[in-house]
């Protein structure tokens, strides 16, 4: 058997990993990371597939939570390498995993959310979350944050419409994509969604904005 073919024989063996964990906090269910690896590292072994994780990026920015206290957000980018243990082919899968802590142990938090959802999605197991459903409690999560990317169709509420306008155009000036405008925005006023901003913070990231390499300041 290919390597492919040996994934495939594992995603066919998994039909759904049951949620165990209970976010007390929030009130959700969700999917233990221990049964994640349990169940998927039995199918995996039964096929003589070894996986390798890998953190190929790493980015660390400090923010302060709706209630005032301070944090840090770590993301980190990487992949999972998948071995056939006869052949020796690889194959890779990547993903991002994003991780909050008040101390040192946003990382880790990272990594485990990075490897948990590569695994997940890779063999397309069934969680029942969806993060497009409009019922919040369908996702488990009744706390979640806004989505909001600062892309063209975000209504930011401290913003007129007009500073709106400017701070797109000036997004789009600089050669900041969509998806890349809410982690801009939040290393420099340390606020999640675009409807916190303020005039202040408008002009923070207009500042940041003009700093930024190659960008010609304006007024």
């Amino acid at each position: 058997m290919s390597l492919a073919a040996k994934l495939a024989a594992v995603t066919a063996a998994i039909t759904t990993i049951p949620k165990t964990g209970r976010n007390k906090a929030q009130d959700y269910a969700y999917v233990e990371d221990a049964a994640v690896l349990n169940i998927i590292r039995t199918e995996l072994t039964k096929q003589g597939v070894a996986t390798v994780a890998n953190a190929l990026e790493v980015d660390v920015m400090p923010y302060v939570s709706g209630k005032g206290n301070p944090g840090f957000l770590t993301t980190v980018k990487g992949n999972v390498m998948f071995i056939d243990a006869e052949s020796g082919e690889e194959l890779f899968a990547s993903g991002i995993g994003q991780g909050s802590d008040p101390t040192d142990k946003g990382v880790y938090k990272a990594l485990t959310g990075m490897f948990k959802y590569i695994l997940l999605k890779t063999f397309l197991v069934p969680t029942g979350d969806d993060p497009e459903s409009d019922d919040a409690s369908a996702g488990g999560n009744k706390q979640a944050p806004p989505r909001d990317d600062f892309n063209d169709s975000a209504k930011p509420a401290g913003l007129t419409q007009k500073q709106r306008g400017l701070l797109m155009a000036r997004f789009k000036a600089a050669g900041i994509a969509d998806s890349e405008r809410q982690a801009f925005t939040l290393k420099v006023t340390g606020k999640h969604s675009s409807t916190q901003l303020t005039g202040d913070d408008l002009d923070k990231v207009l500042t940041a904005l003009d700093e930024l390499p190659g960008v010609e300041a304006k007024a």
